[in-house]
């Protein structure tokens, strides 16, 4: 005679592992169930079918139901994509997301974990989909990402430059151009643009990064730390004497 032991899952009442069987048993031998529990990765023991199970003619079955393991986590990273393994040098741009109260063997579909990220667009998933299992630290997703040129953005700005805070209209410049929406343009302004002028940095509007619509104003004043020089002849001893004036 023999008897077996099943394990079953007891939301879906199918079996979880191979079925366990024993033979060479002696009729109505007391076999006690909870010697049959055993630990199986991703579930809990929930119950029993018997307590006690008296060895007949009959079938004798030992099941043992458990309950998938709850309150998971899992995480999911947000990268850039670039040509190696090792994603502990990769650019992280967005923060990483936690989630939590999964079950054993639950199924995450990356394409809800995505996050839209201006500039860039999703390049691949480190898995798909990611299976939950019990050890957390392998609970995890990557969702790696590339730049997108699709993304731009359209700039208008306006250069003035005034001197002795006069606008020199002539010299108004405009500009208009389509770049990507992470790029940035930048204006460094001419020192010298006019003779005898210095440049105002005190006063000059000039943003770190120019906007939309934005207009810069470049100032320039006249500049008053000029000399000259007049020599001084002797005509009979044929000396000079230099005098040195500076403008005010």
């Amino acid at each position: 005679m023999n008897y077996s032991v099943k394990y079953f899952d007891k939301d879906t009442n199918t079996q979880i592992q191979s079925p366990k069987v024993v033979n060479n048993q002696v009729f109505n031998t007391q076999i006690i169930a909870s010697s049959e529990i055993k630990d199986i990765t991703g579930y809990n023991f929930d119950h029993l079918n018997v307590d006690k199970l008296s060895i007949g003619t009959g079938q004798n079955v030992i099941i043992v139901y458990y309950s998938k393991v709850t309150g998971l986590s899992y995480k999911v990273n947000y990268l850039l994509l670039d040509n190696d393994e090792d994603d502990s040098n990769n650019v992280k741009l967005a923060e990483s997301k936690i989630g939590s109260n999964k079950i054993y063997k639950d199924e995450i579909n990356p394409t809800n974990e995505e996050k839209v990220i201006i500039g860039y667009k999703v390049a691949k998933y480190s898995s798909n989909p990611l299976v939950i299992t019990t050890d957390e630290s392998k609970n995890v997703l990557t969702i790696y990402y590339e730049k997108d040129e699709t993304q731009t953005k359209d700039i208008h700005y306006t250069i003035q430059y005034y001197k002795d805070n006069v606008l020199v209209t002539a010299d108004t410049e405009t500009y208009s151009s389509t770049i990507y929406v992470l790029d940035e343009i930048t204006f460094t302004p001419n020192v010298n643009k006019y003779e005898g002028y210095e440049y105002d940095s005190v006063n000059s509007i000039i943003p770190n990064t120019i906007g939309d619509g934005q207009i810069i104003k470049v100032l320039y004043t006249t500049r008053k730390d000029l000399s000259y020089k007049v020599n001084y002849y002797e005509k009979r001893n044929k000396c000079s004497i230099t005098w040195t004036f500076t403008s005010n």
